[in-house]
């Protein structure tokens, strides 16, 4: 692993930066794809308060990746689906998310889960595909946001 690197749990004072991390690159990578309804649900569902609230309430778990002291990737898990990931657009395909998402499976191995699912959106599908992901429905738009509902299933070896 990079020795720049390092990837922890999110507390209640990280998320208001994970929240700016999320929403700037929804808006490069996946606002152009959603209508004006999809973009509010989705801003409205990581206010930074919904997310502290989910925190505290053990709703959602939260990772932080940073490289040289900065916050480059978030991934955030209800149970055994991801709700939240997303790497800043300069440390993309680099291998950052792939680390981030190892420590999601690791937690959810540790913790005898089988499988995690996520609603991909159209940009995240050819890297969740690419990690071994299988789509089990086609693509869904609810409440103007379009995702592919995928599943990765996982024997608990570590």
């Amino acid at each position: 692993m990079n020795k720049n690197l390092i990837i922890r749990l999110l507390k209640q004072e990280d998320l208001t930066l994970a929240n700016k991390l999320i929403w700037s690159t929804f808006l490069l990578f996946e606002a152009p794809e959603y209508s004006k309804e999809g973009i509010q649900v989705f801003k409205d569902f990581i206010e930074v308060k919904v997310l502290k609230k989910a925190l505290k309430n053990k709703e959602m778990i939260f990772w932080g990746a940073y490289y040289k002291q900065e916050l480059i990737g978030v991934i955030a898990l209800q149970k055994d689906h991801i709700s939240l990931f997303f790497v800043k657009q300069d440390y993309q395909r680099r291998g950052f998310g792939k680390l981030l998402l190892n420590t999601a499976l690791t937690y959810l191995k540790e913790n005898d889960y089988h499988q995690v699912s996520v609603n991909s959106s159209p940009y995240g599908l050819s890297i969740y595909l690419h990690l071994g992901f299988k789509a089990v429905a086609t693509v869904q738009n609810v409440n103007g946001i379009i995702f592919t509902p995928l599943i990765l299933v996982f024997n608990n070896t570590i």
